[in-house]
């Protein structure tokens, strides 16, 4: 199979597993949302005369009611999946108990249908094909049949409320079927209502009228409010009601009139019938959820309560990959773990030189939050931001996985990532002539009622710096933008330089709702924004673009409620007004200033940077100079006595070459001699010839003699002279060898006058080895991350954002523009069919403006529902140990880079299917079990990637030890006082993973030093059938709450957690007069903390316990909240029996409760 195909078939068998993971209603009535159970013959809550109508509302609010059809509990869908695909044996959490629908659909106070909010149940749809025996079809879960059932039903509910078909007879409700379907059953249960009468309804609907959950007004009142709802709606101005009576009880303006519950009922059993669902599902009642909204919203409703919002997006990405165009963060987190080269991994644990290297002042980005400069990152967050910023951005690491255990600063090392994107833009902007110049080619646009938008694109130089940090819940995307922008965001000591800069510092206050606090409790700058959902996208435009504060907003809508219709004032400081003011009167910008102030700022970091680097090179030096010196050193040695053996050699060379010399002279002298000596004619013939014949054979003899000499001879010439020239490369060698030390040793000398004076400036900032060798020591480290460069970092931030803000000013006619788009994008106000470079240019203007949006990964796909395939720049997932794989795809698609940063060991992924369905979706699609989503999250598969990380000694689910390999860790951690540090690093990091540097507070310092310490109040109660609810506990916490509150603890220093939801229900009945968010569950705790911290235990049942201590999880994230104190209530007896809680209560002292019995 090809990579594309491969990758949508994983895509596909999440959006498959999605269709089965319906959403629990809550049946559970709050203030501002009532719960009631619907029948045929029952009045419902949106008639005027329902008790529902006495609850006094607000001015500015109305109530909306969610009917949900066919409600059905999620274990009969257990019981099918487990009578088709087999026994799930994993143990059944109790999380995943609850009740779900066939479908949904939201009504207007007055009762009339909300357009477009009917939706079909995926789950009820996809359990109809499955007891079809469609599993073994090809197109069992087809999506197209799938979107035909959708729209097939929105079809039949748009005749809810529908006025009766003319010439109808009534009574016996004889020819009501004349269109033969849904709709005509629909029109006859009203008629039928209709006819019915008053005295055949008013009984039974006097003693249901309230409802079982609001109990009852019965009798006289109850029998008037049967009559209005049955007899036709009095003439305008009739009636005791009023207007308001008659438009609630009677039709609409487009002649309908509000839905009856017989028209529920008809709709819910045709539904039923049709899915055929009836026996195996068993859906049985009706339930209307009724809460308080603002009138603005009265009209609009949240779609699809009941279904996955990642279905249009998986299938928009499936189509994508089918179509090759993936991308590549998305086709690398899709790798499957077969084609990772394992070997190449880099443990940072045990390679502490490479890290050091890589954070280096040359790695290192330019620009930095604006944070302590006494609180620098510590090396392994400084490690992750360098190499987040270095190899993510040069595209060899698009998805980088960051694993952050609790307390280690996962936020605060995402915002030096941000701080140093948004300098790198400004370093761009800095390269601009003039600000026009940063907008090329045409504007495009689009028109709608409200006018036409133009758009003018960003040169792409200025493009692939948006950031979008995507969470799994709207609270959590919300408090990680607001915490960027608002006064927690800021140290205090950059205050006043921050004020200065004022980068729409009273626009971002408004848009957090602050503006009227105290100087330094309000925003610093509007470097973020919180999106997600609807409310949260129209709050953002309200406030930071028109500048409409909360409270003026509040006062329009009373004044709208009591008949003055008024548009909201407008404060002047949103950015809308600002950018308008700017062009109409505002003082020219002076660009060329604003670019060397911003200049200058860098200027002087590389300066700071280039002198750390110096530094950071003469360490290098001084810790390589001693071993050189002494490989230098017996180099030398080794090439005099090369130059004494050499010189030997040459002298016995020369020795032999004069000998030589005196052989061939002597050679030569005897030849001439002999020459002397040749015999003349006259002896020549006395001796007949004799003479002449001896002498020319002496002379030969002579002759060859000389010829040999004269060879002998020029071979030792030729070997004098190759040992003389070999010495003298000798010597040219010993020389240079001798330069060489010298050299190493001047610069050695150098280096360390260099490192002696750096460790003289910036001290415990210059990295040792004495500190590296130690594992807390060089963790808990901030190479060259001194004051001096600290503050100049910062401060380019600070200059960056002002550069922006020039740049905004400079071009604030065009900007608005750009701006007003992208707001109309936000707000959904932007036609569907908007083109998407159209699209994309407005976003990339928002985002040079506001650096920051947050979203759920529920609403990625609509907000983002224009863009493409790598149309943003960057992608930061928090909380990613939480988040499922088929959530992030939609934003991993649209991201160039993806930062994943979260914790396997925290929280996992809620998975509502059961794993035996998984894996059956699995075969049928023919993946692999490594995307199981029950078994993995967004952080698992990122962590597998990780080239650099660390292995983490986990068990197994038989307790055999085993090693898994984690993303780049933040190991430092700084919240938690011990026990509470040690307990966490002990059952879930192997207890070396984290290092506490959290600072010792002085005893008479510590607001909490008459408390008691840390312990378990062991709990031995009796508990109420099988709910884990203790009232024992219950009576142990007040009296905890009490004694903290005696020794000063302020209440909103107070938690209260559980694993189960009934205990946290019991524990809020308790009234302690603690904040309403003070009390949850641990899985709504995380990524949050709280100085005292109660654990709640309860369980009735060891299945209870034993899911709690499957995993370490659980107990991680609930010790890891306490940052002082932490007191766990339950049994001890019991729990001390599980895995992990067994450590929890040998670490802690146990108290005997006295309120046990």
């Amino acid at each position: 199979m090809a990579k594309g195909e491969a990758d949508a078939a994983i895509v596909r068998f999440w959006w498959a597993v999605e269709m089965f993971s319906p959403p629990k209603i809550e049946d559970e009535p709050s203030w501002d949302n009532k719960v009631f159970r619907l029948s045929p013959g029952e009045v419902p809550p949106w008639h005027p005369m329902h008790p529902l109508a006495r609850l006094k509302l607000e001015r500015d609010k109305v109530w909306q009611h969610t009917v949900f059809g066919g409600i059905f509990a999620l274990e009969r869908l257990r019981d099918v999946v487990v009578a088709v695909f087999g026994n799930d044996a994993k143990y059944r959490d109790a999380r995943l108990d609850g009740s779900t629908a066939v479908f949904s659909l939201t009504l207007t106070q007055s009762g009339h249908l909300i357009e477009d909010s009917q939706v079909l149940s995926s789950c009820a749809w996809a359990t109809g094909r499955v007891l079809a025996r469609r599993p073994w079809r090809g197109s069992w879960l087809d999506k197209t049949a799938w979107a035909t059932a959708r729209a097939e039903f929105e079809e039949l509910t748009r005749h809810l409320g529908e006025p009766p078909v003319p010439g109808m007879p009534g009574g016996s409700g004889a020819g009501r079927g004349d269109d033969g379907g849904l709709g005509g059953r629909l029109r006859g249960a009203a008629a039928d209502a209709a006819e019915a009468g008053v005295n055949a309804v008013a009984a039974p609907l006097a003693t249901s009228v309230a409802g079982p959950l609001l109990g009852g007004a019965v009798g006289k009142a109850a029998g008037t409010f049967a009559k209005k709802m049955v007899e036709p709606d009095a003439p305008n101005g009739g009636g005791d009601g009023g207007d308001r009576e008659n438009q609630s009880a009677g039709g609409s303006s487009d002649g309908r009139r509000p839905v009856h519950p017989r028209e529920l009922f008809a709709l819910f059993e045709e539904q039923v019938s049709q899915l055929r669902i009836g026996k195996a599902l068993d859906p049985a009642e009706i339930w209307v959820a009724s809460k308080r909204v603002h009138v603005r919203s009265a009209d609009t409703a949240d779609s699809d309560f009941l279904n996955s919002f990642l279905f249009d997006d998986l299938e928009r990405v499936q189509d994508a990959l089918l179509a090759k165009d993936g991308g590549k963060v998305l086709g690398e987190f899709l790798r499957p773990t077969a084609h990772i080269d394992m070997r190449s991994r880099v443990d940072v644990r045990t390679s502490s030189g490479h890290v050091l290297a890589e954070v280096a002042p040359k790695h290192t980005p330019v620009g930095r939050w604006v944070g302590g400069a006494d609180r620098p990152l510590a090396l392994s967050q400084q490690f992750a931001v360098n190499q987040i910023l270095s190899a993510t951005r040069a595209g060899s690491i698009p998805v980088y996985a960051v694993n952050g255990p609790p307390g280690t600063g996962k936020t605060t090392m995402l915002r030096d990532v941000i701080a140093a994107l948004v300098v790198e833009r400004a370093i761009r902007l800095s390269k601009l002539k003039r600000p026009a110049d940063a907008f090329g080619g045409p504007a495009s646009s689009w028109s709608t009622e409200v006018g036409t938008r133009k758009v003018r694109p960003l040169i792409p130089e200025l493009t692939g710096f948006e950031m979008v940090v995507a969470c799994t819940s709207n609270g959590a995307a919300k408090n990680i933008t607001h915490e960027f922008p608002g006064p927690e965001g800021i140290d205090a000591s950059w205050r006043e330089a921050a004020r200065e800069i004022d980068y729409f510092a009273t626009a971002a206050s408004i848009a957090l709702e602050i503006e009227d606090a105290e100087p330094d409790r309000r925003a610093w700058a509007a470097v973020a924004g919180a999106l997600g959902k609807m409310e949260l996208r129209r709050n953002f435009s309200e406030r930071l673009w028109w500048g409409v504060t909360a409270k003026e907003e509040a006062a329009a809508k009373r004044d709208a409620a009591d008949g003055y219709k008024r548009r909201p004032d407008r404060s002047g400081a949103g950015l809308a007004d600002l950018l308008t003011e700017q062009t109409r009167n505002g003082t020219p910008i002076d660009w060329p200033a604003a670019v060397k102030r911003f200049t200058n700022a860098l200027v002087k970091v590389e300066a700071l940077e280039a002198a750390r680097q110096a530094a950071a090179d003469a360490a290098e030096i001084v810790a390589k100079s001693a071993a050189q010196t002494t490989a230098l050193e017996q180099t030398l040695a080794e090439a005099d006595t090369a130059v004494a053996l050499a010189a030997e050699k040459a002298d016995t060379a020369a020795t032999l070459l004069r000998r030589g010399e005196e052989v061939l002279a002597q050679g030569q002298v005897a030849r001439a001699e002999h020459a002397r000596r040749q015999p003349n004619l006259w002896t020549s013939l006395s001796t007949r010839g004799k003479a002449g014949r001896e002498w020319y054979q002496k002379d030969q003899q002579l002759a060859t003699l000389q010829e040999r000499t004269s060879a002998l001879y020029e071979q030792t010439r030729q070997e004098a002279l190759a040992t003389s020239e070999h010495l003298e490369r000798t010597r040219r060698r010993r020389t240079e060898i001798a330069d060489r030390l010298a050299a190493t040793e001047s610069r050695a000398y150098e280096a360390k006058r260099i490192w002696d004076q750096a460790l003289a400036n910036w001290k415990d900032h210059v990295p040792s080895p004495a500190v590296f060798a130690d594992d807390a020591l060089r963790e808990k480290s901030a190479p060259w991350n001194d004051r001096d460069i600290a503050d100049a970092r910062t401060r380019l931030f600070l200059e960056a954002l002002l550069l922006h803000k020039q740049f905004l000013l400079a071009t604030s006619e065009t900007m608005r523009r750009n701006l007003q788009a992208a707001f109309d994008i936000i707000g959904g106000s932007a036609p569907s069919d908007v083109k998407g470079e159209t699209a994309k240019a407005a976003w990339q203007s928002l985002f040079l403006a506001v650096p920051v949006v947050s979203t759920t990964f529920a609403s990625t796909g609509r907000l983002f529902s224009h863009l493409g395939r790598e149309d943003l720049g960057w992608l930061f997932i928090d909380e990613a140990g939480q988040a499922t794989p088929a959530g992030a795809v939609g934003a991993m698609w649209r991201a160039q880079h993806a930062v994943i940063v979260g914790d396997p060991r925290q929280l996992e992924p809620v998975i509502t299917v059961p794993h035996s369905l998984q894996q059956a979706l699995r075969e049928h699609f023919d993946v692999g079990e490594e995307w199981l989503p029950g078994q993995v999250s967004v952080q698992t598969l990122a962590d597998r990637l990780a080239p650099y990380g660390t292995y983490l000694d986990v068990d197994d689910q038989d307790g055999q030890g085993d090693q898994v390999w984690v993303g780049a860790p933040l190991r430092v951690h700084r919240r938690c006082d011990a026990p509470m540090f040690d307990i966490s690093n002990d059952i879930a990091y192997g207890g070396t993973l984290m290092v506490n540097g959290k600072k010792p507070i002085e005893p008479d310092e510590d607001p909490y030093r008459d408390l008691r310490a840390s312990s378990w109040i062991h709990v031995a109660g009796p508990s109420n059938g099988d709910s884990p609810w203790i009232p024992a506990e219950g009576r142990a916490v007040r009296a905890l709450i009490a004694e903290l509150r005696r020794n000063g603890v302020r209440r909103d220093r107070i938690r209260v957690i559980s694993p189960f939801r009934k205990v946290v229900r019991g524990v809020a009945e308790l009234s302690l007069g603690l904040p309403r968010e003070a009390v949850g569950t641990i899985h709504t705790m995380q990524g949050k903390e709280a100085d005292i911290v109660i654990l709640v235990l309860g369980s009735s049942n060891g299945g209870q316990r034993v899911w709690a201590a499957e995993k370490p999880n659980l107990l991680n994230v609930a010790v890891s909240r306490a940052k002082r104190r932490l007191y766990v209530v339950g049994n001890r007896d019991l729990w001390k029996q599980q895995q992990y809680f067994n450590q929890l209560a040998t670490r802690l002292p146990v108290v005997r409760s006295e309120a046990d019995g």
